[in-house]
């Protein structure tokens, strides 16, 4: 499939003149994209250069795209963009090898269905290898890959705002038949899933993080045959759960949840290790929105990274190693409030930098400049 390339009139690329403010450790020196109606992005290594690249999705109109930026070292990317047309307006965009062929594919989910494309490896796609518009969301939410039946291939859980939590499983051409499995039924809202062996079992199972009217974190532990039983399900304590990411945060050998709550905190849940979730701590943030793991200070632990869903910030929670973090602090202003972001070393110095998302605006980056403490 031949990518819809855009002109500089309709993918401008500036850049950003904001200084690293006193406190401030991440620097938004680099060139913002703009999108129009942006609404997702991830972050991978689409054309095995070693670089990471960008995947958006956009909204325009009555129909929706695939926008591939491809990196460069120095931090930027390359244009113009390249453009994929998909079958409806996406919200969300994930990515892994569904054909096993090496080369880096994407999914996406709309309100309708999903969309797969295979990539070929050099940073560009072929044309939609599944379209599932049989299986109408409500509002895509979140997709995790993981080999829920052991197959051999990667299957796809998706999360829904109107509360149906659908798996697809990937046949190994890069098509998937489903959905076939609901998890928790209608009725509650989620924000997230992801998949994980939360039981040392080796099989995967998944975590379904629930909003309004109950934020909660439910467990499904696999059977390893694409089927679940329940591990529990566990009050964040919070008002309502819209993102969430794994990390052993107390560094025992077992995976554990943090969830951002839409007000004002994020929650942190400890595994036991048996598929369940231990106590609850919590950390006062502004508006966190979407939230990310990695070791942005170089101590070998685990921090935080969060967006601020009203001001245009990034907030950092550096991690002690013990599963406690230190107060939230100011890592980056932003041109715009954020709404998705993801993790990488965008400028090859060793330290993982932030790119970030400005709902129906654009992308860019957030260098780390190894100053955070």
């Amino acid at each position: 499939m031949k990518p819809l390339h855009l002109g500089i009139v309709s993918a401008i690329c500036w850049l950003l003149s904001v200084p690293v403010a006193a406190g401030q450790c991440f620097a938004t020196l680099s060139k913002f994209i703009t999108i129009p109606l942006a609404t997702n992005l991830s972050a991978t290594d689409f054309n095995h250069d070693g670089i990471p690249d960008l995947a958006a999705v956009e909204v325009p109109g009555a129909g929706g795209s695939l926008s591939i930026l491809l990196g460069t070292k120095q931090g930027n990317f390359r244009l113009p963009r390249q453009r994929y047309n998909l079958s409806d307006a996406p919200w969300i965009v994930a990515t892994g090898d569904f054909n096993g062929d090496g080369n880096v594919d994407a999914m996406t989910g709309s309100e309708t269905g999903i969309d797969v494309l295979l990539g070929t490896g050099d940073g560009t796609f072929g044309s939609l290898a599944h379209r599932d518009v049989n299986f109408a969301f409500g509002f895509p939410t979140a997709i995790a890959f993981a080999d829920l039946n052991r197959d051999g291939s990667l299957d796809a859980a998706i999360a829904d705002y109107s509360g149906f939590r659908a798996i697809f499983f990937g046949q190994g051409y890069g098509t998937f038949i489903g959905p076939f499995f609901r998890l928790l039924g209608a009725g509650f809202s989620s924000w997230a899933v992801l998949a994980a062996d939360f039981n040392h079992d080796g099989i995967a199972d998944l975590a379904v993080v629930t909003g309004k009217p109950q934020p909660r974190v439910a467990i499904h532990l696999g059977y390893g045959d694409g089927t679940f039983h329940p591990g529990g399900s566990f009050a964040t304590g919070g008002q309502d759960g819209i993102a969430a990411v794994l990390g052993d945060f107390n560094e025992d050998g077992n995976l554990d949840v943090a969830v951002s709550d839409s007000y004002t905190e994020i929650e942190v849940l400890f595994g036991r290790g048996d598929g369940t979730l231990g106590g609850v701590t919590r950390y006062p943030v502004s508006a966190p929105g979407q939230i990310v793991a990695g070791d942005f200070n170089g101590d070998g632990h685990l921090d935080l990274i969060t967006t601020d869903r009203v001001g245009a910030d990034l907030s950092l929670l550096l991690g002690n190693g013990d599963g406690t973090f230190q107060p939230a602090i100011v890592a980056a202003t932003l041109p715009g409030a954020a709404d998705h972001i993801a993790v990488a070393d965008f400028n090859n110095d060793g330290l993982p930098d932030v790119a970030f998302q400005v709902l129906w605006t654009g992308v860019g980056v957030a260098f780390n400049t190894g100053t955070c403490k």
